[in-house]
């Protein structure tokens, strides 16, 4: 399974959440947009002069405050999102079966230059991995993927770091998804 297919299956997930954080997001602007007119009105049941220019002055401040209360509150939720969809994608890949890593594996085997030194590993996927690359596994990894170190060069091949690489890639893509824009 390709990175760009994970990446594909995250996304169509991740749709089903943006429609649920645009919908929230609508629910709690119209609250906040009502909250000021109620208050907008509220004062001007008092007097009639002095109240009109005072809501003149809220809604010159208030309302375009509580506009970007709205776009940080949906800014949070969407970076929050974002940090889910890129944890799924790490889950994903970790949880992988056998076959499914060993292919990947050698996939990123042949899209690299030879590196030769200390391999660094899953304890589960050693064997495989020193078949695959010619180096001797060194102390396990704690996270799925690999490291070689060697004298002159390192290569750093755990899915943290390949998920982290491929991402700025695709962030525009993501964002387009989650946001139900087009071409996402």
């Amino acid at each position: 399974m390709t990175l760009e297919a994970i990446l594909k299956q995250v996304r169509a997930q991740g749709q089903d959440q943006a429609e649920q954080v645009r919908q929230e997001t609508a629910q709690m602007a119209e609250e906040i947009l009502a909250k000021a007119r109620e208050q907008a009105a509220a004062h001007r049941e008092q007097e009639l002069n002095e109240v009109t220019r005072t809501i003149e002055r809220m809604e010159a401040q208030e309302l375009p405050t509580a506009r970007l209360e709205v776009e940080r509150q949906k800014l949070v939720m969407l970076n929050g999102l974002l940090d889910q969809v890129r944890q799924k994608a790490l889950d994903r890949m970790a949880g992988l079966p056998a076959a499914d890593r060993r292919a990947l594996y050698k996939q990123l085997m042949a899209s690299t230059s030879q590196v030769t030194g200390v391999l660094r590993c899953p304890a589960k996927d050693a064997a495989e991995l020193e078949k695959l690359t010619g180096c001797k596994a060194g102390d396990p990894l704690e996270e799925p993927g690999f490291t070689i170190e060697g004298a002159e060069a390192r290569l750093d091949l755990r899915f943290a770091t390949l998920v982290e690489s491929a991402w700025p890639d695709h962030l525009k893509e993501v964002y387009a998804t989650l946001l139900g824009e087009p071409g996402g």
